[in-house]
């Protein structure tokens, strides 16, 4: 007989008297997805890349890369407002690939809010000499923390941006 049992906990279930008594304890994988939708913009604009999780289990901390195509400029990031407590700190910096590494977590290991919604926003700024076309934006290298410090690693992410002069614009 199996005993399927919440991600993280199969050790104490292992441990405990009656459940211990299983010959086969499988741990559930964790419903985690990470999430960016397709933009549009002219040159010259700033935008925000919203970018969402879904989450059946608890997330304290998280990381990943983001790697930009030239034409796109990094401005800055912030914490999605209905995911986050005052507890959260947020971090980038510029990897030797050129990367940008972001960082959030909590102190006091305090999970992020709800389970639907989003996570962070990536500032960025599309300069007014971008071209037509679309721009590839991935997120790469994605680990997300439990309470348990156990660690999820999620698939690679991507996105475009379509860049379009507005009708009427000759330059």
């Amino acid at each position: 007989c199996t005993l399927y049992v919440p991600y993280g906990s199969k050790a104490t279930y292992a441990t405990t008297s009656g459940w211990k008594e299983f010959a086969n304890i499988v741990e559930t994988n964790p419903e985690i997805s990470i999430s960016v939708d397709n933009l549009s913009t002219t040159p010259g604009r700033s935008i925000t890349l919203p970018v969402a999780m879904s989450n059946s289990e608890a997330i304290t901390a998280f990381q990943m890369d983001l790697t930009l195509p030239e034409e796109v400029n990094f401005t800055s990031v912030t914490l999605g407002n209905d995911r986050t407590t005052e507890s959260h700190t947020i971090q980038t910096s510029v990897l030797a690939n050129g990367k940008r590494r972001i960082i959030a977590y909590s102190s006091k290991n305090t999970p992020f809010n709800l389970n639907e919604g989003t996570l962070l926003n990536i500032n960025l700024d599309v300069p007014k000499e971008t071209e037509n076309g679309d721009y590839e934006v991935e997120l790469s290298n994605i680990r997300l923390i439990m309470p348990n410090s156990k660690e999820i690693l999620q698939d690679n992410v991507t996105t475009n941006i379509n860049v379009k002069m507005p009708w009427g614009d000759a330059n």
